[in-house]
């Protein structure tokens, strides 16, 4: 019965681990397409520094 347990913690806790992992690629691409938008806009987003440009 105890081993059963385990079986069913090590399940969930790897679910857990795939969701984390998926959950942050996501979070690095999204990251990564506003910065490569930001930098052919000349624009910052709200979650970063302005730029330097005199518009900016």
């Amino acid at each position: 019965m105890l081993q059963l347990g385990v079986l069913l913690c090590r399940g969930h806790l790897l679910q857990f681990l795939l969701i984390h992992r998926f959950v942050h690629l996501l979070r690095c691409s999204v990251e990564f397409a506003d910065l490569l938008l930001s930098t052919l806009d000349g624009k910052g987003s709200a979650g970063r520094l302005p730029n330097n440009t005199p518009d900016g």
